[in-house]
């Protein structure tokens, strides 16, 4: 939540409900110790301090003079439980603590039991209660957090993030085919609708859960997704997702956690890419194609001149279109290497050297050129996958069917007379 666009409305609601709480637990602070038997609570700690999340606070009372103060604990309210938030309508049952009064003529009057009362209000409304203080080094109370589809443009090293503190590896096949994928995913060649229901639902979930992980800075590797999940009230709704839920079934451990994300991630992206702004879409010039084709290997042969895979760059450009141009933020004028030839964004597979990436993506192209870039790469590379296809075909066609009788003695015909070995009288000579 950040104070721009609509979240402007969201901190200006927070922070005049936190400001309502903290101003009332100040003036109570105000009141001499003391003089109030119903605040004897506050005289000394009465939170468990090996279960506070934020440091305890004393807030000392107004009068300087005052011997003691009392004992407030301060708290981010990320951390708070419901206890510790004021939460308060009027009931007129608070007033049974009464009684009429038996003098003479004085029936119709009645004795509130104060003193009862008082002690009621206080527990309610100040037991337990918190000052509530803000983000450290911030105004707000909240620290920002991305909504669906923004991850990247807050965190835009989140990935990086979490492989610096867990170890990642890729998903064993056996479990690639409980999540409906045959072998190593190659969707990135050849778009098709997304294979996974609810895909965007399942991402926006991973997301969640990625920011998380890097908050918790957990670093065992071998926890499963699922084990993680249950020990944080958090993240229990992530469980109840009927499609997230299928990925916790499969036992996959948070050392996968980025590789799930990124399958996720490419069958979102097979949809929501093409529908990006069209401020990203600007023709290729012949330059910018022929700088492509010099640095890209569609060819798929093996040469001594290092080439970026084809199949590589193209899945390089749609991470980078899902994760960056999808909220129409960034300039389309950049050139497009200043993102995809930083290693830490983590656009590439690991298969490629960075050193490669950074010697060969066309400097030439621009954010602007994004999404044409990705269609010719894939053009490209169907038109390729053709060909070849169509040489093997006809080579196949070339060979023919092996003749079962080659090899094989065969008995000469009455048409088809033998030569003597000294050969016809009307043989040319």
């Amino acid at each position: 939540m950040e104070p721009k666009d609509t979240g402007i409305l969201l901190c200006a609601i927070l922070d005049f409900l936190v400001d309502l709480q903290n101003k009332f637990l100040e003036e109570v602070m105000s009141i001499p110790p003391g003089t109030c038997r119903s605040l004897k609570f506050l005289d000394e700690p009465t939170f468990n301090v090996e279960q506070t999340v934020s440091s305890t606070s004393k807030i000392q009372p107004a009068k300087p003079n005052t011997p003691s103060g009392y004992y407030l604990q301060s708290m981010r309210i990320d951390h708070a439980r419901s206890a510790n938030i004021i939460n308060f309508d009027w009931d007129d049952e608070i007033l049974a603590y009464s009684q009429r009064n038996l003098a003479v003529a004085k029936g119709q009057d009645i004795i509130y039991d104060l003193t009862k009362i008082e002690a009621e209000l206080a527990n309610i409304l100040v037991f337990e209660k918190v000052h509530i203080e803000t983000q450290p080094e911030s105004q707000l109370y909240l620290e920002p957090f991305p909504y669906h589809m923004e991850l990247f443009q807050g965190c835009m090293r989140i990935l990086s993030d979490i492989k610096n503190l867990i170890t990642q590896e890729p998903i064993p096949a056996d479990k690639m085919n409980l999540l409906g994928v045959t072998g190593i995913s190659s969707s990135f060649m050849f778009p098709q609708e997304s294979t996974l229901d609810n895909a965007s639902e399942i991402l926006s979930s991973l997301e969640i859960l990625l920011c998380f992980v890097k908050r918790t800075a957990v670093r065992d590797k071998d926890i499963s997704i699922k084990d993680y999940i249950s020990k944080w009230v958090k993240l229990s709704s992530l469980s109840t997702h009927e499609g997230f839920a299928r990925f916790l079934n499969i036992d996959l451990r948070l050392k996968h956690l980025v590789a799930l994300y990124e399958f996720v991630e490419e069958q979102v992206a097979n949809l929501k890419i093409k529908y990006i702004h069209d401020k990203y879409k600007a023709q290729l010039s012949t330059e910018m194609r022929n700088a492509i084709i010099k640095s890209v290997d569609f060819e798929q042969q093996t040469t001594t001149k290092e080439m970026i895979s084809a199949e590589a760059f193209a899945l390089a450009l749609k991470r980078f279109m899902l994760r960056f141009l999808t909220l129409e933020n960034q300039k389309e004028m950049e050139p497009l290497y200043v993102y995809l030839t930083d290693n830490s964004l983590n656009f590439w597979p690991s298969t490629i050297p960075e050193k490669r990436i950074e010697a060969l993506f066309p400097e030439i192209l621009l954010v602007a050129n994004t999404y044409d870039a990705y269609d010719f790469t894939m053009r490209r590379i169907e038109q390729t996958m053709e060909t070849i296809n169509a040489n093997n075909t006809m080579r196949q066609n070339n060979l023919g069917p092996r003749n079962p009788n080659i090899g094989q003695r065969t008995t000469p015909t009455s048409r088809q007379q033998r030569k003597p070995k000294g050969g016809s009288r009307y043989d040319i000579t």
